[in-house]
């Protein structure tokens, strides 16, 4: 059965115990060693997800350009509606705000669907599992769940750079792989958001590294191109749509590499405990 790793909400995750291995006797008595957490592996964590856009390019890429290009598509023609009628007749308007009703609607289903796409090719990819179809991971995901960890993410991130840059970075980071982590172990939203914050804070530096700096980098390339191309109709799509989607894959695969991994060390660190 496809896979036995992806948790329901019924099969809740274990309890953390405390920080403590299997420890030694001394005069009797059990003494606790300390766990040794291993840091997380940049260059590993980059190799597999490298290794994961390469050989699954058709899956990952492919479908990002057929979600993400109709939806740049659908957002530029709402903006060049409303650029074109400048709000001067109230049919104007109500089309323009329709196109974007539909357009926020169907982006955030192609994200939440990509999302659990990745998760799945990520999971077969590290595994040597062959990849489920499409129609079975599209029946699987939690998207009602999927959309409030996302909308809870953005607020609390805003909310972090509304007050200072540092809030915004700390919360940007801790919570970064809540979103496959509601995925993989079956969570509910506060739960992915606390084992979220759980798992990348002794990791902080090297999430950011892995998981928050290619963002940043992501969204910097593409702006600076798009302002070096232009805003027409045809260079959104092809820039905001196809490059985007390409570039969004890779750091896409190294966010769900990263969540894996801790994810699997941590268990590990708890049957050992």
């Amino acid at each position: 059965m496809w896979p036995s790793r992806y948790r329901s909400r019924a099969d809740p995750v274990p309890v953390r115990p405390p920080l403590a291995g299997r420890g030694r006797t001394v005069y009797g008595a059990r003494v606790p060693e300390p766990r040794t957490v291993t840091p997380l592996p940049l260059g590993r964590t980059y190799a597999a997800a490298w290794d994961t856009f390469r050989t699954s390019f058709a899956r990952v890429v492919g479908i990002a350009i057929l979600i993400f290009v109709p939806a740049t598509l659908l957002n530029a023609v709402a903006r060049h509606i409303h650029a074109d009628l400048d709000g001067t007749t109230w049919s104007g308007a109500g089309l323009a705000l329709t196109v974007a009703v539909v357009t926020a609607v169907a982006s955030t289903i192609g994200s939440s669907f990509y999302a659990g796409l990745v998760d799945f090719t990520v999971h077969a990819h590290r595994h040597g599992e062959a990849h489920p179809p499409l129609r079975t991971i599209a029946r699987r995901l939690p998207y009602w769940r999927m959309f409030g960890v996302s909308v809870a993410v953005g607020a609390i991130t805003a909310v972090g750079f509304i007050l200072f840059i540092v809030p915004g970075l700390l919360a940007l980071t801790l919570l970064s792989i809540a979103g496959p982590l509601l995925v993989m172990e079956g969570l509910t939203v506060g739960g992915a958001l606390r084992r979220s914050a759980t798992l990348t804070r002794p990791h902080f530096w090297r999430v950011v590294v892995v998981v928050v700096l290619p963002t940043f980098l992501e969204n910097t390339v593409v702006d600076g191109v798009a302002t070096f191309v232009g805003h027409t109709l045809l260079a959104e799509m092809a820039i905001h749509g196809a490059l985007a989607s390409v570039i969004f894959a890779y750091v896409m695969l190294l966010e769900v590499h990263a969540a894996h991994w801790l994810s699997d060390q941590d268990r590990a660190l708890l049957r050992n405990a």
